[in-house]
């Protein structure tokens, strides 16, 4: 063999000294003139056999040339005295100050690019007061963006819930005296040897790039993994892929096998350390999904009469207010105002108005309406409709909502008439009829004349004791016995009230008042109109079902 190259060599130089003695030749200049010498030729070519004339003239023809150079450049410049030079100073370029201005002059460097300045680890190192090993296992991959785990408040529990699912595999396989990159490595050793026997140039860079792959995917895999389980718990509809992709059928089983089962299990386990999400995350998650309100909205109605009324006003109210960068949040409140109807008329209408003036601030206005049937429980006269009617315009004009919240809190209250009577005429009317007032109460004198019953008691040493008991007086003194004057048929129609738990149908309260030679509106009207000086609200209210009697207003009235 290196006798070979001994010989490659030598041809090599013959045929290199053999080109440059052609190239000699050919650079020889040609002269047909039968006198050339080409010893003299060469001499006087040379700078050694230059005279000293031709030393001289040489000069004199380079100093020519440079004053006829000088002489072109020079042309003649005309001077205006009229025009004035303003034109600054010419400042020179300085080759040796930094282009920055706040930049050192030193010669600047490259720093070397960190190829962890954007991974997890590095970015809340400080934030979530992360370990050493923590980082770590944050910075072996790197995190693909999308719409949910770009929030803030979705990223850090799923970075919690990543890191304790890890702590809870190596707790596992610490019984078994392995642990997480351990199995990773035999993983990545099973793949390395199938490779090397597919292909016949492997190198160790092949070695060392199979062995980062396979530990990115199997910690991204957990990190995916610990992403779709929150997304389920917080009820973010869009689902994403959590599978281990490899080309090897031989390492896709291994993992399958080995390190699969683990990790869904220690996932499972930890899962009960996540947090509900706080507002500014609720926030971001509905303006992503603008129909994830429902689940909530439903859960709200579900529970409705276990939290309890108030309860669930709040939880509404709530739930309002973290949609409000939601499109679709004028239909919570919609929604909202058709449920209280049923159990509370006037927060139904405070719902209604938040429902109008969100519509009104939203890109396409649908103005949904309220049904019949929910008008007809929401308003029982006329003016409460029109009342409303004129709440609702004036919201539309003004925009203005607390106002219209302050306005429809009235709008159930009894309107009082306010009437004037002329003194002068009540008084000419006394004169005219003061005759025929004395004679009627003359008759009323007669017809009311009281009912004596006499009773009889023994008495010692054989006295008799009359006592003479009125029952007209009895009867006064029951009515009389509360705080307001009713009338024996009000007080006995409000007692049947009280022995029914304080609600009676149409038909019990027609029934009654045709007995007692009344009708119904007439007997509830003149109850209610007796309690307005007292309560300065009705006592009896109409509801679907019947009438029902406010028992806080009962008490009041007959206190204990």
């Amino acid at each position: 063999m290196i006798f070979v190259f001994i010989i490659l060599g030598v041809v090599f130089f013959y045929f290199l000294f053999k080109s440059d003695k052609q190239a000699s030749r050919k650079s020889a200049p040609l002269n047909h003139n039968p006198n050339y010498r080409p010893t003299s030729q060469v001499q006087t070519n040379s700078p050694r056999y230059m005279t000293t004339e031709d030393v001289r003239a040489q000069r004199s023809k380079s100093i020519t040339a440079s004053s006829n150079e000088n002489m072109v450049r020079k042309f003649p410049t005309f001077v205006d005295e009229s025009i004035i030079e303003v034109s600054p100073e010419p400042i020179p370029i300085s080759y040796h100050t930094s282009y920055y201005p706040n930049s050192p002059s030193e010669s600047v460097h490259t720093p070397v690019y960190d190829y962890e300045e954007y991974a997890l680890g590095k970015k809340y190192k400080e934030k979530l007061e992360l370990t050493k090993q923590e980082i770590g296992w944050l910075n072996k991959f790197w995190n693909h963006a999308n719409a949910f785990n770009s929030i803030e408040g979705c990223e850090i529990e799923i970075i919690r819930l990543y890191l304790a699912s890890v702590k809870r595999i190596n707790s596992f396989l610490k019984k078994e005296a392995s642990s997480l990159s351990k199995e990773v490595e035999a993983l990545a050793q099973k793949n390395i040897e199938i490779r090397r026997a597919q292909n016949t140039y492997f190198t160790d860079y092949d070695v060392k790039m199979i062995k980062q792959t396979v530990e990115r995917d199997v910690y991204q895999l957990i990190y995916r993994k610990s992403e779709f389980l929150v997304r389920e718990r917080w009820n973010h509809k869009r689902k994403i892929q959590a599978d281990f992709y490899t080309n090897e059928q031989e390492v896709r089983t291994a993992f399958n096998e080995r390190l699969s089962p683990v990790i869904e299990n220690s996932i499972k386990m930890v899962s009960s350390q996540l947090v509900e999400p706080d507002d500014v995350t609720e926030i971001a998650l509905n303006e992503i999904n603008p129909t994830r309100w429902r689940t909530e909205f439903e859960r709200i109605l579900e529970n409705y009469d276990k939290i309890g009324h108030q309860n669930s006003l709040e939880a509404l109210h709530r739930l309002g207010r973290q949609n409000v960068k939601n499109p679709s949040v004028e239909n919570i409140y919609y929604e909202s105002s058709k449920h209280l109807a049923a159990f509370d008329k006037l927060e139904s209408l405070r719902f209604y108005l938040h429902y109008i003036l969100h519509d009104l601030n939203s890109k396409q206005v649908d103005n949904k309406q309220l049904n019949k049937t929910i008008q007809k429980k929401l308003f029982t006269k006329q003016n409460e409709l029109d009342s409303f009617q004129s709440i609702v315009d004036n919201l539309v004009k003004s925009k203005d909502l607390a106002r219209a919240l302050t306005d429809v809190s009235g709008i159930y209250a009894t309107k009082r008439k306010h009437i004037a009577l002329d003194i002068n005429a009540v008084q000419l009317a006394e004169k005219q009829h003061a005759g025929t007032v004395e004679i009627l109460s003359e008759y009323l004198k007669d017809e009311n004349e009281p009912v004596q019953l006499v009773h009889t008691e023994s008495a010692p040493e054989g006295e008799v004791t009359i006592t003479i008991t009125s029952i007209e007086s009895k009867t006064e003194l029951d009515v009389q016995s509360g705080n307001v004057d009713f009338s024996p048929v009000q007080r006995q129609c409000l007692k049947n009230f009280e022995e029914n738990g304080f609600a009676l149908s149409f038909e019990a309260i027609e029934a009654f008042a045709k007995t007692n030679g009344l009708f119904k509106n007439h007997l509830i009207d003149g109850i209610n109109d007796r309690c307005m000086d007292l309560l300065d609200d009705v006592l009896i209210e109409e509801v679907e079902e019947g009438f029902e009697v406010n028992e806080n207003y009962y008490k009041q009235i007959f206190p204990a």
